[in-house]
């Protein structure tokens, strides 16, 4: 960002679909950072479940812009709210999830003080859904094939050859100028939206690391991640590093692996595996 621009405005996006059990607190988290100035445009894809009166009492509240409509899925969402934004830095934070007061205020800092910097992410607690943190997003099982100098610096070639799931996504944040250059993310990915978006910058720039907690990370059974999707997952991986040059076994730690083999409709997940390899 241009070091004249010491207080350059920060654009987080929300797509959201019937998450009206979180939305609350996740708004009260960017009502309550410590920076200034915020703009939070909500994308949602036109919830039934008392979303939109969530979102109507908290107009006027701080800078909030808010769409219910309905969408072609979370990607599009985000990518309709990103065409939105006015700010240098970029981000997207789901329904469920959460950033730490500071937290905005530390990626400004950081970024002004490494102007070379134009992406970074940092720690990300996983949040229980009981609301207990478990353990740090890089401290989880499968990290533990990549030494923590890979896990704090991915590469192109570590995200793609051994780990897929390095960058915790509500962690990571953008400046105007990397959107510019990769353009929006891919529509056509459903689960793996954020891993091919961040093999598309760290082909073209260094991803920084701020070692702070700056985002929490709800597992919950409504969300993708906490669902019985794992196989769906990797196989959107799968596509997204195929895409870039990899293979089935592209960014795939052990620890994952056994997840997969491991996860509820294990016939199927089998099928996927055996599609996966033949290429398909």
């Amino acid at each position: 960002m241009p070091a004249a621009d010491r207080n350059p405005l920060v654009s987080i996006v929300t797509p959201s679909f019937n998450t009206a059990a979180y939305l609350p607190e996740m708004l009260d988290c960017i009502a309550a950072q410590t920076y200034s100035p915020i703009e939070h445009i909500v994308m949602d894809g036109g919830s039934t479940d008392g979303t939109v009166e969530i979102l109507k009492r908290y107009e006027g509240k701080y800078n909030l812009r808010w769409i219910s409509e309905k969408d072609r899925g979370q990607t599009d969402a985000i990518n309709k709210g990103m065409r939105m934004t006015g700010g240098e830095i970029l981000a997207y934070l789901n329904a469920d999830d959460l950033y730490y007061p500071d937290t905005i205020r530390k990626v400004v800092e950081h970024f002004g003080r490494n102007p070379d910097c134009k992406a970074l992410f940092g720690r990300c607690a996983i949040l229980q859904a009981d609301g207990k943190i478990s353990h740090d997003y890089i401290d989880s099982d499968h990290m533990k094939n990549l030494s923590m100098e890979e896990r704090k610096y991915p590469t192109f070639e570590t995200l793609l050859r051994k780990n897929s799931g390095i960058i915790p996504q509500p962690a990571a944040f953008w400046t105007r100028e990397v959107f510019e250059k990769v353009g929006p993310f891919d529509e056509s990915f459903h689960y793996t939206m954020d891993y091919e978006y961040w093999l598309r910058i760290s082909r073209e720039f260094r991803i920084g690391f701020v070692d702070e907690t700056l985002a929490a990370f709800r597992i919950h059974e409504a969300s993708k991640s906490g669902s019985l999707m794992v196989h769906r997952f990797w196989a959107d991986a799968v596509r997204a590093a195929r895409m870039h040059g990899g293979s089935a076994w592209s960014g795939v730690s052990w620890a994952f692996l056994r997840l997969y083999l491991t996860a509820p409709f294990r016939a199927s997940a089998w099928r996927n595996l055996l599609g996966l390899l033949r290429g398909r």
